[in-house]
């Protein structure tokens, strides 16, 4: 008998889960498509630009970039910009 009450809860336990499994990812599905959209206009605004650096460059780059309170794409921004400053003619 109680083995029977075990399989119940067992399998109560599993349906319950199973159902909040798919409402979690139906949920996750319909963020999910607005996000891409939204990821996807903001990311249309940019372009990529790839640089190859020696993994010790890259440590000195980030090291550099947290110690001045900035993620490492904005310090490299800030580094091209300055620099471009600096070599205009004037």
């Amino acid at each position: 008998m109680s083995s029977c009450i075990w399989t119940h809860s067992y399998i109560s336990f599993f349906w319950e889960f199973w159902n909040l499994e798919a409402l979690m990812q139906e949920r996750k599905n319909k963020t999910s498509d607005s996000q891409k959209k939204a990821v996807k206009k903001y990311l249309s605004k940019f372009v990529d630009v790839k640089i190859r650096v020696t993994a010790e460059d890259r440590e000195q780059i980030q090291y550099h970039a947290i110690m001045m309170g900035e993620s490492m794409a904005s310090f490299i921004k800030r580094a091209i910009s300055e620099t471009m400053d600096r070599d205009r003619p004037k």
